[in-house]
Formats: structure tokens, C-alpha cells, sequence
């Protein structure tokens, strides 16, 4: 498989103890471990031919280019463990970023980690973590690595920034602004912390009475006084939560890239100055529909945007097709209309109701929700709600929904049927929010959102996004959700996500993944195909360039046939 971007795990045993070495035997991710020369032997015939793991002699401290060979004594902090912190000891801190250094001369890894070697044993408890790393980082991963930040370390802490690193105490007193027993970076910024010990290191020790601080307490002034040198700081403990709080940090399978993968790009009419993009499927009564959204501008690949008429103005058509059951191609496309007594706004940035999810209302009607300034009742992004009409293409009986927390943009709200086979729209989804459509007694443009659940989600999911209504899926309800990163353009990723059908509770998710590759993908259409074996996508690129995709319901929802 292409592109496999596994993250090489660096260690160094100082202190000998089999039981540290027992616990990397089943570690789940490529290890290049570095044991002193008298161990070396022990160690390769603990845990080779384990094909995980690689065993190197520890260079000496002083091979390290920050080795200080001055003729100065070298002084030690004055608040420490006379026992455990030693000159030895504290060299030792220091060669962690130059053995992962040393391992990627060798190796020519993408991504490395370092993790104290004692760390499996005594600070890893909870097996979630070894699945963790097994599914993002190690063996058995065929799929690429995402990092938010892959020019900087990554650097877990348990304190905030320090406010001055050139105090007394700061030099004599261990400071834990990072937690020093992980480190993660790509080769590039593994490279750049290394140069940076070798352009500060020595320095530092001179312009501080010749003090041999901590690795922990050196981190925390090259964060400070290096410009050039900005890690990742993420909160974590001398815990699980070292590996497990690693932000922004994920793999992710590339659709197309699978040879079960097919795709189809309709022969959509020229409505110009408009293009179509986004599209919402909906089947109904033996019919299946489609609303196409064509919007006037243009996205480059950096992420600017063209307006053909030097008017930045955000204008949307909709339009709406019959498909063939068979193809799951449009038989017809005709424009929609909008039939409202709402009165629009004067000169709005955005015309029109933007990103329509079709839905089957309790009522059993084919209903839409979307997003609108044009007709927002108090100048905010606001959602609406109303009634599509296939047969006179008209969407109508519409209301604006106020929101539930006075946000001056609402979108991507999805429909989901509630356990009374009522209305429901996830609203978020860190908590799980789920409310329900009630009308305004006192206007009858509006309708409010009450919300009804509120059920914990781990906060991997405080960025995600609703992106297609709920579809029945093994009894319970399936949705595609995304998230997304602010690059040059915006990269957009993808799950599927099931809740409960009785009680409205999150349940699973499939991997992350993208359909052709991460940037400015969005899919609001999402349908089951020959009796639940394949999924149907409806996505579009870079705001235009739609496709409808097909994949096996394995690929995503394993086991799950």
C-alpha cells in the first residue's frame, strides 16, 4: 500500500529492570531501542526476533555536540534527588532528542517518537492506549498519518508557559512545563529541535553559572527564547494521557485509492455564471430525488475565491432531479423556486438558502433544512426549514429557526428521526445535542430548536460537524459528519457516525476518511445501495466538480454487513 506512514518509536534504557523490558515486547508500533553496551545482549535475546523491534548501543554522552568540555566544573541544581539526579542522570534527559535524532539518520523514518523507557510498565495502564497507538501509529496501519503541525515537535506539559526562565528557581527547581517522557515530531521538526540544542545548549550553561539543568527546564527556555521555535504544546500527565490527548494527530483512508471504490460525474447543464457543487439525495415513496446547489463563485487551489463579476457576493440556485434507480443518474434537472412572504434582507453577502439537507418529515413530506442570511429574521446566519415540492419545484411553508444559543452563524444541522418518530436536528456534537422543531406561537416565520438530549462525546468529536441527515442503518441511524483544518485551501475529513435509535446515545464510528483527498471535499448526500451493501455518496471538490461515489459497506462500517 502507498504512502504508509508509520511512527517510529526511540527509547533509552538507563535504569535496568526486566520488567520495563518485558512490557515493550508486544508494543504495537516500529521501536529502536538504545541500551548501554553491558545490557545489550540481555535485551536483544528478551525481544528479538520480534520484528518490531531494532536494538542499538547508547552512544556516550559525550559524542552529544552540546557535550560541555570546558574547563569549568559543571554545577547541579540545587533543589533535586541527590540520589537519582546525578550529573550521569541528567545527561542522560539530555540525549533523548539526540538518539531520535541519531534514528532518523539511520532509519529515514517520516515521523518519530520518542518515550521513556519505562513508560509501557509504569505509565501506560490503560490498553485503550496500546490500540490507540496500534490504529494511528504502528503496525498494521495502511493508511496515512495527519498532523496538523508536521514542522513543529509535539510536546505534552503539565504546566502553563513560564513567565521568566532566567530566575533562581527556575535553574534549581525542576520544571514541568513539559512532561519530558514523549516527544513527537516529523523528521524535519525532529532535525530543527536537534539544531537547536546545538546552537543554545552550550550557551545556556555559560550565561548560567555552568548549571546542568533538566531536558524539561532546557525545553521551556528554548520555547522562550529561541523565536524560531514554536512546539506544540498539548496538556497531558505522567500517564496515558502523555500518547492518548495528542492533538490534531490521526490516520485516515483514502477512498479512491481502493479498488472497491466507483465513481460517476453527471452531466449537469451550464447555468452560468452558477456551477454545480453540493448535492442532498432523498428517496420517497419508490422515487428518489436530488437537489444540486450551483453557486457563482469559484475556490483556486490556495483557497481564494473568484467571482466572475467582481461582485463578492454569495449567490445560490438549486435544482432538483429525478434519479434513476439504476444509474443513480438524474433523469431531469429543473431550477427551484422559493415562495415565501419572509422579507429578505437588503444587500446580504450570501443570496439565497445554502447547503439544502432533504429529509422525509414525520408528516411524511419531503422537507428541507438549510442555511440563510438572505432571509435571516435578525441579520445573523440563521437555519430555515420548510416543504420541497417535486412536483410544482417549489420549496415552500418555510420558517426560520431561531438559534439556541444566539450564535451569529448556524449551519450543518442534521436531521435525525427522533424516538417518538418525530423531527429531530443534532445541533452539535460535543455533547450530543438533539433537539426538536417546535413552532413560534408568536410568528409564524419562526420555529425554535428545544433541545431535548445533551449525552456525553469524547472530545475528538468538539470539532466535528454535522454533514448529512440520518439514515436507518442495522436498526439504529447513520450519518456522515466531517471536520476540518485551516490550511491553504481548508482540508476537510470524514466519518460515519451511528446513534442509538431508542435513546439517542452515541454508539460507533467508522475510520476517518476522506474521498479523493483532503481538502475542500463536502458530502451532504448519503443513501444505502442493493440492500445494504454499499454506501452512496454524494460529495463535491473545492465547492464545485460533484461526483457520486459508491464503496462496500465493509470498507467503512467493518463487520457490519
Amino acid at each position: 500500500m502507498k504512502n504508509i506512514q508509520r511512527v517510529h518509536f526511540v527509547s533509552i534504557l538507563y535504569h535496568y529492570d526486566e520488567n520495563h523490558i518485558a512490557a515493550w515486547k508486544d508494543f504495537p508500533a516500529p521501536i529502536i531501542l538504545y541500551v548501554p553496551e553491558e545490557h545489550y545482549s540481555t535485551v536483544t535475546e528478551t525481544l528479538i526476533p520480534s520484528s518490531t523491534v531494532q536494538v542499538h548501543i547508547t552512544p556516550p554522552y559525550d559524542s552529544m555536540p552540546w557535550y560541555f568540555r570546558g574547563t569549568e566544573p559543571l554545577q547541579l541544581p540545587s533543589v533535586r534527588n541527590e540520589e537519582k539526579d546525578t550529573i550521569d542522570y541528567i545527561w542522560h534527559t539530555h540525549q533523548k532528542i539526540f538518539c531520535l535524532h541519531q534514528a532518523l539518520e539511520k532509519h529515514n523514518f517520516q515521523y518519530g517518537a520518542y518515550l521513556d523507557f519505562h513508560a509501557p510498565y509504569d505509565l501506560l495502564r490503560d490498553s485503550s492506549t496500546m490500540d490507540y497507538i496500534r490504529k494511528t501509529m504502528g503496525f498494521g496501519q495502511t493508511n496515512q498519518l495527519y498532523v496538523q503541525h508536521p514542522d513543529s515537535m509535539y510536546i505534552p506539559g503539565c504546566w502553563g508557559t513560564p513567565d521568566d526562565i532566567d530566575h533562581v528557581d527556575f535553574i534549581n527547581n525542576v520544571h514541568w512545563r513539559f512532561c519530558g517522557s514523549f516527544l513527537f515530531g516529523s523528521n524535519r521538526a525532529i532535525r530543527e529541535m536537534y539544531e537547536q540544542y546545538n546552537v543554545h545548549f552550550i550557551d545556556y550553561l555559560r550565561g548560567h553559572n555552568h548549571t546542568l539543568i533538566w531536558d524539561v527546564n532546557f525545553w521551556a527556555c528554548l520555547e522562550k527564547l529561541a523565536e524560531d521555535w514554536k512546539p506544540v504544546w498539548y496538556a497531558a500527565n505522567h500517564d496515558d494521557s502523555l500518547i492518548t490527548s495528542l492533538p490534531n494527530v490521526f490516520q485516515y483512508c483514502t477512498l479512491s485509492r481502493m479498488d472497491t471504490y466507483t465513481e460517476q460525474v453527471y452531466d449537469y447543464p451550464n447555468y452560468s455564471p452558477y456551477r454545480p457543487m453540493s448535492a442532498s439525495y432523498i428517496e420517497h415513496h419508490g422515487k428518489q430525488y436530488l437537489n444540486t446547489r450551483y453557486v457563482n463563485y469559484w475556490i483556486y487551489n490556495h483557497g481564494m475565491y473568484y467571482y466572475p463579476d467582481d461582485d463578492p457576493t454569495i449567490r445560490t440556485l438549486n435544482v432538483c432531479s429525478t434519479i434513476d434507480p439504476q444509474t443513480r443518474k438524474p433523469i431531469n434537472y429543473e431550477k427551484m423556486e422559493l415562495e415565501t412572504n419572509i422579507q429578505p434582507q437588503v444587500k446580504p453577502f450570501s443570496q439565497g438558502i445554502e447547503d439544502i439537507r432533504l429529509y422525509i418529515s414525520s408528516q411524511d413530506e419531503i422537507s428541507f433544512i438549510g442555511s440563510t442570511l438572505e432571509y435571516s429574521l435578525n441579520g445573523n446566519i440563521s437555519m430555515i426549514h420548510g416543504l420541497y415540492d417535486v412536483n410544482t419545484k417549489k420549496y415552500h411553508s418555510m420558517r426560520v429557526i431561531d438559534s439556541p444559543y444566539d450564535s451569529w452563524c448556524e449551519k450543518n444541522w442534521a436531521h435525525i428521526t427522533l424516538p417518538d418518530n418525530t423531527d429531530g436536528f443534532v445541533y452539535k456534537w460535543f455533547p450530543l445535542e438533539i433537539g426538536r422543531l417546535e413552532p413560534d406561537p408568536t410568528n409564524d416565520q419562526k420555529s425554535k430548536l428545544n433541545i431535548l438530549y445533551r449525552n456525553p462525546m469524547h472530545p475528538w468529536f468538539s470539532k466535528m460537524r454535522g454533514s448529512t441527515a440520518f439514515i436507518p442503518y442495522l436498526g439504529h441511524l447513520l450519518a456522515v459528519v466531517h471536520f476540518s483544518y485551516e490550511k491553504a485551501p481548508r482540508q476537510y475529513f470524514h466519518q460515519l457516525v451511528m446513534v442509538n435509535r431508542i435513546n439517542m446515545t452515541y454508539m460507533e464510528s467508522s475510520p476517518v476518511f476522506c474521498f479523493r483527498n483532503p481538502g475542500v471535499e463536502f458530502c451532504i448526500g448519503f443513501s444505502t445501495v442493493d440492500n445494504v451493501k454499499r454506501f452512496g455518496f454524494w460529495i463535491s471538490q473545492m465547492d464545485r466538480n460533484p461526483m457520486y461515489i459508491e464503496i462496500p459497506v465493509e470498507t467503512l462500517m467493518p463487520n457490519k454487513k
